[in-house]
């Protein structure tokens, strides 16, 4: 295996700072305000921003050209002192055998018609096989701004040796562990954000190992212009034993560019919606406080059954009255007899019927209003996430003796497309660590249940983890690679 490491000096030594001091005397005074000053870290970054360490790498250009070769290695060192990364994600740096190769090699599509995935609806969807990094360049020249959404389930990096970096699996024992991770996943997500529409969501799964490292390298990639949430997700509410914690949850990071409403309202269940009068109260709640909120609401005493026009101010009805056809008439009078207002203007609560209820009340009828969806809130317990009944058991029940690593349940994938997606029905979705599948499965089931005729492309390099692919080796040979 063979790896390029860069190595950074983070101190500058008293001997280099010594010759600076000796011979440059206005460089002394920059790089002061950018390493050695010691009034406050208002002032330090104060003088980074403006002063120091541009004034400093002018200096360094400016006497560079005719200095002897001993100060010019100095000033070399205090370049790179000054011009490396001060906050953030650092991590020493790795090559990629995949992406090397593709210095001298152009990797191309092999369209394969026998594995076509139709859909029912015009088009198909994609499964791409090969190195994803290959897959996502490929990508960036076909769906460049065109992806709405991008799901993906990375190797946790826990060192169970699931996953390679230049065809070596990674363990616990390496001790470059974390960087190679870091720098696998960030050349790949470096594209994925070329692939994103503006309005574009980025979906994460991941667990305790990269999590930390996960959201520095995210805000990274995309940058302050995009938000970061980490959602918490109990996926194994049984719990799996740590050396000192239980582990019942992992995470979910949505990344989305600030500004835009891009995730959508969960659906509560009926038992569980928040209802609240339809009639106003408190301050400028009264009738003459707005000008088309007081009207009658017909009812057959169990369902609504129509709205009447505003009323002239002049007519003062009672709070419940009875019309010529039967029907009870409710207006919005509270229990003290105070002429209210209704919450939704006359030309506006039709299109608010299916969330409005008759409530009655010791003989007396209101008007009730409950929002079936709700946001969703940044911690996921429903137990339809259980990842071993709605996963590993519906993977095995689909393909027995399978050979897939903790799928994530399909609930778990379904409401991350459900809350982006629900409302955008011919939205395209991305997989670029697609394994079993569950996030082309969850979109043909979000298809079916609300609608629409979204598409999916999974990328996959039909990775099986150090185990697994031994035994195959020993049943089918060199074939098995």
């Amino acid at each position: 295996m063979s790896s390029h490491v860069k190595k950074h000096n983070h101190q500058i030594d008293q001997e280099t700072r010594s010759i600076i001091s000796k011979r440059y005397q206005r460089i002394t005074k920059a790089i002061n305000l950018e390493f050695w000053d010691s009034n406050s870290e208002t002032a330090h970054s104060r003088y980074v921003g403006s002063y120091g360490r541009g004034t400093a790498i002018d200096m360094i250009e400016e006497i560079r050209s005719s200095a002897d070769e001993k100060t010019v290695a100095v000033l070399n060192e205090v370049e790179n002192e000054l011009t490396r990364k001060k906050y953030g994600l650092i991590w020493e740096e790795h090559s990629e055998e995949v992406e090397d190769e593709m210095v001298n090699k152009i990797p191309v599509f092999t369209e394969d018609k026998s594995r076509e995935i139709a859909m029912i609806d015009d088009g198909f969807n994609f499964l791409l096989e090969g190195d994803n990094l290959h897959s996502l360049i490929l990508l960036r020249k076909t769906h460049k701004h065109k992806i709405d959404v991008i799901y993906i389930d990375p190797p946790y990096n826990t060192g169970a040796k699931n996953w390679k970096y230049n065809n070596n699996y990674v363990d616990s024992n390496d001790f470059f562990r974390h960087s190679k991770w870091i720098a696998m996943m960030e050349r790949r997500l470096t594209i994925a954000r070329e692939l994103l529409k503006d309005t574009g969501v980025l979906i994460c799964a991941i667990d305790e190992n990269e999590i930390a490292a996960l959201k520095l390298l995210l805000e990274d990639v995309f940058g302050f212009s995009y938000a970061v949430d980490v959602i918490t997700i109990i996926q194994n509410p049984r719990g799996i034993q740590g050396d000192n914690f239980s582990y019942t949850n992992e995470y979910a990071l949505f990344v989305y560019r600030k500004g835009y409403k891009v995730i959508g309202e969960k659906e509560v269940e009926e038992e569980e919606i928040d209802w609240s009068p339809l009639r106003n109260w408190g301050s400028e709640s009264e009738r003459l406080d707005a000008k088309n909120c007081f009207y009658g609401i017909r009812t057959n005493g169990e369902i609504i059954t129509g709205f009447d026009d505003v009323l002239d101010n002049d007519i003062h009805p009672s709070k419940n009255e009875v019309n010529a056809e039967g029907e009870i008439v409710v207006y919005p009078i509270d229990n003290e007899g105070v002429e209210r207002k209704w919450r939704y203007a006359r030309q506006s609560v039709d299109a608010i019927l299916p969330i409005l209820r008759v409530k009655e009340s010791k003989g007396v009828f209101d008007i009730e209003i409950g929002k079936p969806f709700a946001p969703y809130k940044t911690v996921w317990t429903d137990k339809k996430y259980d990842a071993n009944e709605y996963g590993t058991q519906l993977i095995n029940s689909m393909v027995p003796g399978n050979d897939f690593d903790f799928p994530k349940s399909i609930w778990n994938v379904y409401e991350c497309l459900y809350a982006t997606t629900k409302d955008n029905p011919n939205a395209v979705i991305l997989d670029f660590f697609a394994g079993s599948g569950t996030t082309g499965h969850a979109t043909e089931l979000l298809n079916n249940m609300v609608g629409g005729n979204r598409k999916y492309i999974l990328a996959t390099n039909n990775a099986l983890g150090e185990k697994k692919e031994k035994e195959f080796k020993k049943k089918y040979g060199s074939a098995a690679d």
